[in-house]
């Protein structure tokens, strides 16, 4: 669930309080500039399972008059994708979505939706008496090297037909999250990241995960969950 909104990035600005656009978290209670990830393990959770203390966070999505909208929830769904995944190491972490300085969008990958779970649209849309919805999905091919790049991306990609592309070689759970904010009709929204980004009009949806979930609980729901083909309810 939705915990804060602050101008920080703990992953692109950390210790830098203010120096990022406006971001909307949600997860773990603590998170600022200035959290780590001994602090986050510390903290509370807003997530319905306890066992996941992560921090995940978007930009902030405005309004035609300038105003935040504050999101009703977000909803992490955790995939097995193609073949058997491995937990997330500790303290990894990623960003997806879009890249700032470019203008080509991909709807596999980001975007918004009336309601469904695939993004139908680069900006946010008018759904009638649906709720808009911004989706994200995340890379989940890994070099099996790093917790974190320089770019906060390139130790991870996306699969590619049935399997994942040379150089990354171990599979992780692909994460989509689904935000989803009091509004039906977003025309002519946008987000607090698109000047700095280059973008107009939302199109620079992107997200943060920081993987502070407890790792035993992390590895059963790997286990007795992802690879073992069920539908569980983690929160």
């Amino acid at each position: 669930m939705y915990t804060q909104s602050r101008t920080d990035d703990p992953i692109v600005f950390p210790n830098k309080p203010g120096a990022s656009h406006l971001h909307q978290f949600f997860g773990n209670v603590s998170t600022s500039a200035t959290s780590t990830f001994t602090t986050m393990q510390r903290s509370g959770t807003s997530c319905r399972f306890a066992g996941d203390r992560s921090a995940y966070w978007a930009p902030a999505l405005i309004s035609t008059t300038g105003q935040e909208v504050k999101p009703i929830s977000l909803t992490a769904y955790y995939y097995a994708g193609n073949g058997r995944v491995v937990a997330f190491p500790p303290n990894f972490r990623l960003i997806a979505g879009a890249l700032s300085g470019s203008h080509t969008t991909d709807l596999s990958k980001f975007g918004y939706t009336c309601g469904g779970g695939t993004p139908t649209s680069t900006t946010p849309p008018n759904c009638g008496s649906l709720q808009v919805k911004a989706v994200v999905v995340f890379p989940s091919c890994w070099n099996g090297k790093y917790i974190d790049s320089l770019d906060h991306r390139s130790h991870m990609a996306y699969p590619r037909g049935n399997g994942c592309p040379s150089g990354y070689p171990v599979l992780l759970p692909k994460i989509v999250l689904h935000i989803r904010y009091p509004v039906t009709n977003a025309t002519g929204y946008r987000l607090s990241s698109d000047v700095g980004m280059g973008y107009t009009s939302g199109m620079s949806m992107h997200a943060d995960f920081w993987n502070v979930w407890d790792p035993t609980a992390l590895n059963s729901a790997v286990t007795n969950c992802l690879n073992a083909g069920k539908d569980c309810d983690l929160g």
